[in-house]
C-alpha cells in the first residue's frame, strides 16, 4: 500500500511554508546570538577579578630602545600599586615603570643590563580576588593525603605534572603560577582532576584504575561508603571542595557508615622532609623515625601493626604502604624535594 503524503493543514498553503521556516532560523539566530552574550559576560567577569598587566619598555625622547638600568624586584615577589618594577634609560634619561595594581610579579622577560625596544614586554603583574589568601599564585606548600578503603591504605597517586601536582609520595605539591589554581581555587577536586582521576561526595575514580562508589564497595560483606578527615577530625560534604593548606592532613575512607577508620595517612612523615609542620594532633615527627599511627594501624597512634600489614619507614629510606595483607608497596621520595 501506498504511504499518503500528509497534506498541510487548511489555511497552510505550500507558498507560506518559507516564513515558517524563516522564523525557526530566526529563533535559532537568538539562542546563538544568547549564548555569545553569555561567554562575553563571563569573560569579562573573570578578566575583572583575575587582572594581569603587562609592562612595557618605556618611550623616552626619540630613543627607539632603552636599556633595563635595575629590576628591584622577582618573580612571585608580593607587590603594592606604585612599587617600582624596573628602570630603564635612554640619552642620558632614565625613568621608573611601576606597578598599576596591588598583586605579585608572574614574570620577567628581561634581566639588568639589556635593551630593549621601546614598547617591549619587559614584566607582568597580576592580581584577583584571592591574593590575600596564603596559598597565592607563586607559594609553594604541601598536604598530604591517603586513601584507605575496607582495611587497607592504596598506594599514593603517581607522578605527574601541573600546577597541584604529584612526586608519588602522597603529598598534594601545590605551586600555581597564577591565581586560576590557587586562593580558593586550590582544592583537592584540582589535583585529582590534574591527575586523570575524580572525587565527589560519594565516589572516588582513583589512580589504580577504580571507580569507587558509597553503597558499591564491599568491606566484607557490609557496604562501605566514603568518609572523610582533615587533621584528624571526621568531616561532612564534599572532600573535593577542600581548599589545599600547608600540613594539612587528609585521610579518605571507604569503610562501613558509622566505623571508626584511620585519619593519618601512612605518607604523613613526608611533610617534615619539606619543612612543614603536620597539622594533625596524633602525629609526632622525630629525628629519623616516622611518626605515630601509620600505615596497619586500626586507629592513628594507637597500637602495632596487624599481623601481615606494614608499618611506615622513614621519607628518606620509601614510603610504605599497605596494599594487601602480607604485601606491600614502596614509593621512593622524591629527589631534590620539591
Amino acid at each position: 500500500m501506498a504511504k499518503k503524503k500528509l497534506k498541510p493543514p487548511p489555511g497552510r498553503s505550500a507558498s507560506r511554508r518559507p516564513a515558517g521556516n524563516l522564523g525557526w532560523w530566526l529563533g535559532i539566530g537568538a539562542l546563538v546570538l544568547i549564548g555569545i552574550l553569555l561567554v562575553v559576560v563571563s569573560r569579562s567577569d573573570r578578566t575583572g577579578s583575575d587582572i594581569v598587566r603587562e609592562l612595557e619598555a618605556p618611550t623616552i625622547g626619540d630613543a627607539d630602545e632603552v636599556t633595563i638600568e635595575s629590576i628591584p624586584v622577582e618573580p612571585f615577589d608580593r607587590i603594592d600599586e606604585g612599587d617600582v618594577i624596573f628602570t630603564a634609560s635612554a640619552d642620558g634619561e632614565t625613568r621608573e615603570v611601576t606597578s598599576p595594581i596591588d598583586g605579585f610579579v608572574v614574570a620577567l622577560a628581561f634581566s639588568e643590563g639589556d635593551t630593549v625596544e621601546t614598547g617591549g614586554l619587559v614584566a607582568t603583574v597580576q592580581t584577583g580576588v584571592d591574593f590575600d589568601a596564603t596559598n597565592t599564585a607563586g607559594q609553594h606548600w604541601h598536604t598530604a593525603y591517603g586513601v584507605y578503603v575496607c582495611n587497607t591504605w592504596l598506594p599514593p597517586v603517581g607522578e605527574f605534572t601541573a600546577n597541584i601536582h604529584s612526586h608519588g609520595d602522597g603529598l598534594f605539591h601545590a605551586h600555581p603560577l597564577s591565581n586560576a589554581e590557587a586562593g580558593r581555587n586550590a582544592t583537592v577536586r584540582e589535583f585529582f582532576v590534574n591527575g586523570g582521576m575524580s572525587i565527589s561526595e560519594t565516589s572516588l575514580r582513583y589512580s589504580d584504575g577504580n571507580t569507587y562508589r558509597s553503597g558499591e564497595v564491599d568491606c566484607d560483606g557490609e557496604e562501605g561508603v566514603l568518609q572523610w578527615a582533615l587533621n584528624g577530625e571526621v568531616m561532612e560534604g564534599d572532600p573535593g571542595d577542600l581548599v589545599i593548606g600547608n600540613g594539612d592532613v587528609l585521610a579518605v575512607a571507604f569503610v562501613p557508615e558509622g566505623e571508626e577508620f584511620p585519619t593519618l595517612p601512612p605518607t604523613t612523615p613526608q611533610l617534615p622532609e619539606h619543612g612543614v609542620v603536620a597539622k594533625h594532633p596524633d602525629f609526632q615527627a622525630s629525628e629519623g623515625e616516622a611518626g605515630e599511627g601509620e600505615a596497619g594501624e586500626g586507629e592513628a597512634g594507637e597500637g602495632e601493626a596487624d599481623e601481615g600489614e606494614a608499618t611506615t619507614t622513614t621519607a628518606a629510606e620509601g614510603v610504605t604502604t599497605t596494599t594487601a595483607p602480607g604485601s606491600t608497596t614502596t614509593a621512593a621520595a622524591p629527589e631534590g624535594g620539591e
